[in-house]
């Protein structure tokens, strides 16, 4: 404390005491002492003797008596006896308002009352005042108005994030994302939770077939929308041949027997040799025919992988070009997510059936346990049971799940590695392990490239002396199962066109 407020106070040889050493009027004196220092032009006192006896009272008010003839002292107390004594003006208040005002003289305490210039009200403070007050303490308080500030932002955070959790609409957001970026086309199919067959049994959402039964549910639920069947190629892009040089890819085939879908450019399909293409393919043949307009490719010519002939009918318009526009991206780098509506061609089944379906290989799957890594010296190819037209040189055809029929060659390589043997039979009925690897299973284990494996029996050996690309057939649950798991099926989905947006949010 310095010198002069203590010395003001009379403490001025108490310095060096510790507060539990002082008296209770002492520890007031030292009250108003720090409230000196700042040299106040007014000095508010709350009930300055509430907790003293009547000779410190009397003390702290003489003080505060002398301290008055230099600046304004204002004593709120109960205490009217001393408030009389010691005062110069009395306010007396009740309930909020006052009710005498007086002011008193020294010489025989007389008063003078004022009444007359009483103003009664609520005390309420004008908005200015009040603003001006709460801003002046804030910037009074600067670190703890930065923590205010702080908690606040937070607060808001928060509650915006449950609000938008507690209202957020899957369906809603996705037909915003949609409408946003003018997609009148939405392509999709189910997803299944599905695990690797490791140890450490990694799993994955993979996309899984929609059953015919599930495509007709669609079209019965959603009889205004076009819903028509698609069939998407995962890792067997087809494509139409222009000649031996040029061709073009197509990622998905859409089924026009179940559909109301429209050419936009041309006609359906009358006969079973012509199909319906996208603007976006009927551009790139433009080009690649040297044509001005991509209306012309109506009724062109062009080969299928199998070499057969068909005709371009018609044409369907897509939402490519809103894509190209928004992304600013060339017309012919589109990606393999938008490729699938984008490089669409449209048939009836019976087209596809007969220039287009063809049989899917098996590719990695290997001999042995495949792990960690596996040699692609180990690889082989595999067809279905149903795709056998080689005759069986000993043996019999695969009756269940988990019997194969093999080739001679494979067994050469793989079962009988000095050649030195060429007695078929004690090949039967051997239970080997083979294992498989592809797009699903990379996903799943980060990258690393684990194996699921299984074990078969060798029920059969086909002929050695026919040329043929596959060394293993497989049951046709089996090989369904593997192309699956292998990522070499292709995926039956279905196609959603529209351009009402209340359609689509119904949907």
């Amino acid at each position: 404390m310095t010198g002069g407020c203590s010395k003001k106070v009379d403490l001025s040889n108490f310095n060096k005491r510790k507060p539990k050493q002082l008296s209770g009027g002492q520890k007031q004196r030292v009250a108003i002492a720090r409230a000196l220092i700042k040299e106040p032009k007014m000095l508010i006192c709350d009930e300055p003797t509430g907790n003293l006896d009547s000779e410190t009272s009397e003390i702290i008010l003489k003080l505060l008596k002398e301290l008055a003839k230099e600046r304004l002292i204002v004593v709120f107390t109960h205490d009217k006896e001393y408030a009389e004594a010691y005062g110069d003006r009395i306010i007396e208040l009740k309930d909020g308002t006052i009710i005498t005002d007086r002011v008193i003289n020294d010489n025989n305490r007389e008063t003078n009352n004022i009444n007359e210039i009483i103003v009664t009200n609520s005390g309420n403070l004008s908005n200015k005042t009040t603003f001006k007050l709460a801003f002046h303490y804030l910037l009074s308080k600067k670190a703890k108005l930065f923590f205010m500030s702080l908690l606040f932002i937070i607060a808001l955070l928060v509650v915006n994030v449950a609000l938008h959790l507690t209202f957020y609409s899957y369906t809603k957001a996705s037909y915003k994302t949609f409408k946003a970026y003018d997609a009148n086309y939405i392509y999709f199919v189910k997803t299944e939770h599905q695990c690797l067959e490791t140890h450490d049994k990694k799993c994955t959402n993979v996309d899984v077939p929609l059953s015919e039964e599930d495509i007709k549910i669609l079209q019965q639920k959603y009889k205004d929308m076009t819903i028509y069947q698609v069939l998407e190629y995962i890792k067997s892009l087809d494509y139409l041949i222009i000649d031996d040089e040029r061709k073009v890819f197509f990622t998905s085939i859409g089924f026009l027997d179940d559909a109301n879908l429209q050419t936009d450019f041309g006609d359906l399909p009358n006969s079973d040799n012509k199909i319906v293409i996208s603007d976006y393919l009927a551009k790139l043949l433009a080009s690649l025919w040297e044509l001005a307009d991509p209306k012309d490719v109506i009724n062109k010519q062009i080969k299928t992988i199998g070499e057969s002939e068909i005709y371009i009918s018609g044409i369907i318009n897509t939402d490519y070009t809103n894509y190209v526009n928004k992304f600013k991206k060339e017309p012919d780098s589109l990606d393999q997510d938008n490729s699938i509506s984008y490089r669409q061609i449209f048939m009836t089944k019976e087209t596809y059936e007969k220039y287009f379906a063809r049989k899917l290989y098996l590719y990695n799957i290997g001999y042995g346990d495949g792990r960690p890594y596996s040699s692609i010296e180990n690889e082989f190819s595999g067809i279905s049971i149903n795709d056998l037209t080689t005759d069986l040189l000993v043996g019999r055809l695969p009756e269940k799940p988990e019997e194969i029929v093999v080739t001679v060659n494979f067994i050469n390589k793989f079962l009988n590695n000095d050649n030195s043997n060429n007695d078929l039979e004690p090949y039967l009925n051997k239970v080997i392990s083979l294992y498989y690897h592809g797009i699903i299973n990379w996903y799943a284990s980060g990258g690393l490239g684990y194996t699921g494996t299984r074990n078969y029996t060798i029920v059969g050996i086909l002929n050695d002396e026919i040329d043929t690309d596959y060394d293993v057939v497989f049951y046709e649950i089996d090989y369904q199962d593997l192309l699956h798991k292998t990522g070499r099926f292709q995926i039956r989905g279905v196609g959603v066109l529209s351009n009402s947006n209340r359609q689509n949010l119904r949907f």
